[in-house]
């Protein structure tokens, strides 16, 4: 009988292929062998790519109170970490699986937000388990939103320095902090009330006297009391009761750190817990909590920063095409 062998070796970068080796039976009259006898043979390995991750801000350079959509994109699959100004990021990748080849992220840029350079700290790992760092700037312009004196009238001014004034901002904080790793929203945000603004986001405000000052955290929608308001996007509400400031307030939950509120309400319609669409009736316009007439103050949060929301409903965040 005869015997052949052939065996694959692994050295770095090469793969080897042993000769085969015959093996002959002893017999007086026949010797055999393995034929045809194989040349040994060295394959190369290519040298893994290097990854090449490419940075793009949307809007560059930034202004104080917009919205900040990063994307990354790389010729290797990747996961990443890291956070903007110090501040945590948490990054969606595109498609399935816990690496890809493009990941995003929505970040607010405070109306406070000193104009300069934001650091953009990532730490990246490839598909071949190697990491790397990348640190790239952003810049954050001033943005002129202007000023508003705020004459509260006699039977509110009591609610002008009301210690439910830092309960409820701490308790809209606490929300505004929330992460939920489902997003619930797709396209641009709509209007949740149609009417004149009477007052923009990031205004400076002075309060009767000047005694107390702040800026506006949203933006005023003018309407008779009880008109209809609705969902600006899905979500699921996650506040919807009085306020003793904000009147009656709602506030939903859109998935990966966005949310919106609604706020000086005459009606609440919707309960915690409660899944919206885009459209739904929510509630109605009021004049409740500290409100010197008939509107609604429509707010966004991303990441815990409040942010202009007519941003967006005028643009696509994240941009067409890119899915979670």
């Amino acid at each position: 009988m005869v015997g052949c062998s052939l065996v694959d070796s692994w050295l770095p970068g090469v793969l080897v292929r042993p000769t085969p080796t015959a093996t002959s039976t002893a017999t007086p009259t026949h010797t055999s062998t393995c034929t045809p006898t194989l040349t040994p043979t060295a394959t190369v390995l290519p040298t893994p790519e290097p990854l090449h991750l490419f940075v793009q801000f949307d809007p560059s350079p930034a202004r104080q109170g917009d919205t900040v959509l990063i994307n990354l994109s790389a010729n290797r699959r990747f996961r990443v970490a890291g956070s903007l100004g110090g501040r945590p990021l948490h990054f969606v990748l595109r498609g399935e699986g816990e690496v890809s080849e493009a990941a995003w992220a929505v970040v607010g840029i405070a109306v406070t937000e000193l104009p300069g350079d934001l650091p953009l700290q990532l730490q990246v790992v490839d598909d071949l388990g190697r990491e790397s760092a990348v640190s790239v700037n952003l810049t954050v312009e001033a943005a002129d939103l202007g000023a508003e004196v705020i004459n509260v009238p006699p039977d509110k001014q009591e609610l002008l320095e009301s210690p439910a004034s830092a309960e409820e901002a701490r308790l809209l904080r606490d929300l505004y902090q929330g992460w939920t790793p489902e997003r619930y929203w797709e396209g641009r945000f709509v209007w949740p009330h149609l009417g004149a603004v009477t007052s923009g986001f990031g205004m400076a405000r002075v309060y009767n006297d000047g005694r107390r000052s702040s800026y506006h955290g949203g933006v005023d929608i003018s309407g008779d009391v009880g008109m209809p308001v609705s969902a600006s996007a899905a979500g699921r509400v996650v506040l919807a009761r009085e306020l003793q400031v904000h009147g009656g307030a709602i506030v939903i939950d859109h998935g990966l750190g966005v949310y919106s509120a609604y706020y000086h309400l005459s009606a609440i319609a919707v309960a915690v817990g409660q899944a919206v669409n885009q459209g739904d009736a929510i509630g109605r316009v009021g004049n409740t909590g500290l409100s010197t007439g008939a509107h609604l103050h429509w707010e966004m949060s991303v990441g815990g920063v409040l942010v202009d929301p007519r941003e967006w409903a005028a643009r696509d965040i994240p941009s067409k095409g890119m899915r979670q």
